[in-house]
Order: structure tokens, then sequence, then C-alpha cells
């Protein structure tokens, strides 16, 4: 165990989904959400930071690069909406809600995708097969970051970092036991709204495919977290691919 870069951090290391565990359960006694990351670092090889896709995006070139970051934010947001009616069966209730069905298709926005199951993080973690790098398994703490959204009906105006557990809008959010971490526009560095307990947990590049078989075993595959034609046919692929046949993972 070892210190981290983010001020609240501390450092582990597993190779196994039994490892994984027994960390959460022997040495992690707060109430914790979960977040897997396929790669440490970036291809600059500057280590990922915990922030949200749009803070990632560069925008250095075109009329993008003239709006404040708030209008581009909201621009995006609104173009999702417009186009995305024809395609929702039930409209969600507010832009909360709104934002948690954006990202979870994709949209970069200000949410932090978690999960309430260590399991299902783990898989994210180690779910690319053409990664080299090592794993990340992000641990968190949130006990004083409950969020009423009667108190802030609008996400595009918090001033601190918040956990929003959405409605089960989709399958996938509630399969997944999907979380966001809620973050404000900032222009400092984005650790320094990790205000309470973090653990970083490293998973060897050479024991992904071990945790996966492992997860497989235990029912965590593609297809089972993304309930869906897409989901079924990449895990069926996947499996091929590794040799093995679509039956044997029923």
């Amino acid at each position: 165990m070892e210190k981290s870069r983010y001020k609240h951090c501390i450092e582990y290391q597993v190779d196994s989904v039994d490892s994984c565990l027994r960390v959460i359960f022997d040495d992690l006694e707060a109430k914790f959400i979960y977040r897997g990351q396929a790669c440490e670092f970036e291809k600059n090889g500057k280590e990922w930071k915990l922030e949200p896709a749009i803070f990632r995006i560069p925008r250095t070139k075109g009329p993008v690069s003239l709006l404040p970051f708030e209008l581009y934010e909201k621009k995006l947001f609104e173009k999702f909406k417009k186009l995305s009616i024809s395609f929702i069966d039930k409209s969600p209730n507010n832009d909360w809600e709104y934002l948690a069905l954006a990202r979870h298709h994709g949209l970069p926005t200000r949410f932090l995708d978690w999960s309430d199951n260590p399991l299902v993080a783990l898989y994210f973690a180690v779910e690319n097969p053409n990664s080299k790098q090592d794993s990340i398994f992000w641990c968190y703490s949130h006990q004083s970051l409950s969020l009423r959204i009667d108190r802030n009906p609008s996400p595009f105006d918090i001033d601190r970092l918040y956990v929003y557990r959405p409605p089960h809008l989709l399958p996938r959010i509630a399969v997944q036991s999907g979380v966001f971490t809620v973050h404000p526009f900032e222009t400092n560095e984005q650790e320094d709204v990790w205000l309470e307990h973090l653990v970083k947990i490293k998973i060897p590049a050479n024991s992904r495919v071990r945790i996966r078989k492992e997860l497989e075993k235990l029912g965590i595959h593609r297809a089972s977290l993304f309930p869906d034609l897409e989901g079924i046919a990449l895990h069926i692929t996947r499996t091929l691919q590794r040799g093995g046949l679509p039956d044997e993972q029923d």
C-alpha cells in the first residue's frame, strides 16, 4: 500500500476477483462507489485524471473554441434532447435524468460513470482485450455528497461535487447499478473536488484475462451488463475470438 498523487487517496494492487474483494471487505469500512478504468495513462504518458468526458474534449479549433465552456456544454445537451425525442419511450422528468440518459449513450457530459456494484466496475476495468496497460479500479467514499434535486434544480449550476443516483431510465442503468459523480466546472485541477476517501487499485495487464474469466463465471459479462442486441452480439463475438463457444457462456 502506498500514497497516491491524489490528496485523499491510497493505492493497492490486485490480480484476481478474490484479492480485489478482500481489499473491499477487509480495508474499506465506509460506503463506497466504484469505477473501472481500462488504462492508467493517456497517450501522452500522463496519468488519466478522474474527470468527466466533457472536460477532456479539446476545443482549440473552429467556432467551438470561441464558446465559453458553459455555453458549449449546454449546446451539446440541447442538441441531444432535440434529436433523441423520437427514440425515447418515456421522457425524463428533468435535466438530471436527461443528462444521465445522455451519458449512458456516450454523450460527453459533466457526469462521471460509477457503480454501486464493485463487480460491474471491475468488469469495465478489464473489459478491453486490446489494452496493454495496467487497469485501474477506483473506489470513492461519498457520505457527505447526497444530492437533493429540489435544492439543486439544474445540474449546470452546482458549485461542488455530488453523487447522483438516477432512476432506472434504461435497463442498462439498472443492471449496472449506475451512479454518477456530478462535477462543477472548474479551471483548477479536477482532483481538488475529491473531498473524501479515494482508493486506487491497480490491476496488472497480465491479470486482465484471468479476472475477465472469473467475472464470466459470476455472470458478469457484456451481455449481462448491456441487455440489448448489441451487447449480446458483442459478447458472442468476443467469446468466439477467445476460442470459446457461445453456449459455454449461457
